[in-house]
C-alpha cells in the first residue's frame, strides 16, 4: 500500500507544467446516483456510469457529447419498485466552461441538454424520452498533457437525478 501510495505521489508530482492540450478528448467516469422521487419515501440511490466524447478548443472552452447511465441496476428491479417512471439514462451534448485554478488544477462548469429516457414499472405503460436540461460542476487534475482525473457532479432537471463521479480523461 506504502509503494501504491509513493508511485502515485511520483506520477501527480511528476509534472512541473501539465497543461492539458487541446484537441479531441474521452473521458469515462463512474459513481453515484440520487433520484428525487416525488415521493420522499420512494428516493432511490444507485450506481451512475457515463462515457464523453468532446473537443477542447482552448484552455477555456470545450464541447462534449455524452451518454450517462443514471442507474443502471435499477432496470434489473424494473417490476418491483413503487415508482410508475424512473429515469434509466441521458444522451447530450455540452458547453463546458474552464476555469484554470493553477497549471494542474481546472474548476470546469457544464450547461447541457439532452434526451432522458424514463421506463415504466408498469407494462400496461411505455417508456418515453424526455427532453431534459443539466448542470455540472467538476474539479480536474491533470496527470499531463494528455490525462486527467476529474471529481464530478451534475443535476438533471426534469429527471431530478443527481449524479456524483469519478473519472478519466485521455486527450489525443
Amino acid at each position: 500500500m506504502r509503494l501504491l501510495c509513493a508511485l502515485t505521489l511520483c506520477l501527480i508530482t511528476s509534472y512541473a507544467n501539465a497543461d492539458i492540450k487541446s484537441g479531441v478528448y474521452i473521458n469515462v467516469d463512474s459513481g453515484w446516483s440520487h433520484y428525487s422521487a416525488a415521493k420522499e419515501t420512494n428516493d432511490v440511490n444507485d450506481i451512475s456510469f457515463a462515457t464523453r466524447i468532446g473537443y477542447q478548443f482552448n484552455r477555456n472552452f470545450a464541447i462534449e457529447g455524452q451518454l450517462v447511465g443514471l442507474g443502471f441496476s435499477r432496470n434489473l428491479m424494473r417490476f418491483t419498485t413503487d415508482q410508475e417512471f424512473t429515469p434509466s439514462y441521458n444522451y447530450g451534448v455540452n458547453a463546458v466552461g474552464i476555469l484554470p485554478i493553477n497549471e494542474r488544477f481546472d474548476l470546469l462548469g457544464k450547461l447541457g441538454i439532452g434526451r432522458t429516457r424514463m421506463e415504466s414499472s408498469l407494462r400496461a405503460q411505455s417508456d418515453y424520452d424526455e427532453t431534459d436540461a443539466n448542470l455540472g460542476l467538476a474539479l480536474r487534475l491533470a496527470l499531463g498533457t494528455s490525462w486527467g482525473i476529474k471529481l464530478e457532479s451534475n443535476y438533471f432537471n426534469k429527471a431530478k437525478v443527481t449524479t456524483a463521479m469519478l473519472g478519466f480523461d485521455c486527450h489525443f
